[in-house]
C-alpha cells in the first residue's frame, strides 16, 4: 500500500472531456455526487459539463457558450496519508448506502 494518496488525481484522466447533463427544473446540473446550480432560466435544457483539470473547474456550456463556470465539489487539495483516505472513503461507502 502507499503511504501517501492523492484522492484528486483522477482529474488529470477527465482533463478537457465534455460531458453531457439535463439541467432540472431547479436549474441545477448533477456532476458525481455533487450539484451545480446553472440558472433556471435554463432548466429542462441539455448542456455540456467540460472539465479543466488545471483550473480545477467545470464550464456549463449551452448553445456554444460559457454560461458559467464553477470550481470543482468535493476537492481535497492535498494529499492523504493512506490511513486517513482509507477512512474517508469507508465515510464515504456508508453515505452512499444511506
Amino acid at each position: 500500500m502507499p503511504d501517501v494518496v492523492d484522492p484528486d488525481a483522477w482529474l488529470h484522466a477527465y482533463h478537457g472531456r465534455t460531458f453531457k447533463r439535463h439541467i432540472g427544473q431547479n436549474g441545477r446540473v448533477s456532476v458525481g455526487t455533487y450539484d451545480y446550480y446553472v440558472g433556471y432560466t435554463l432548466s429542462g435544457e441539455k448542456i455540456g459539463v467540460f472539465l479543466d483539470a488545471n483550473e480545477r473547474c467545470l464550464r456549463f456550456l449551452h448553445r456554444g457558450g460559457i454560461v458559467r463556470e464553477l470550481e470543482i465539489q468535493g476537492l481535497m487539495g492535498q494529499p492523504l496519508s493512506f490511513g486517513d483516505y482509507l477512512k474517508l472513503m469507508l465515510a464515504e461507502a456508508r453515505t452512499a448506502d444511506a
